[in-house]
């Protein structure tokens, strides 16, 4: 052993949430999220789904970007 920390291999979780930003952040753009209510229904967390590159964000993330388009838009003169 060469007393040199070994390479930490990713959890399932944590494999799917890098996945996860690889697909958002490789998104054409704008993102185009859709509620998925199937998840809301069985009492878990609020998400939506871009239905784009499929990354998945949670409803304080969706409601800031949509915020952030909605203001560029406006900044830029158009709707």
């Amino acid at each position: 052993m060469s007393g040199l920390a070994q390479p930490v291999s990713a959890t399932g979780a944590e494999a799917d949430r890098n996945a996860n930003l690889r697909r958002l952040e490789g998104c054409p753009r704008p993102h185009i999220f859709q509620h998925e209510a199937a998840r809301s229904a069985t009492g878990g967390p609020s998400q939506w789904r871009c239905s784009r590159c499929g990354g998945v964000v949670g409803g304080k993330e969706q409601f800031w970007y949509q915020s952030g388009l909605f203001d560029a838009r406006r900044e830029a003169g158009g709707r």
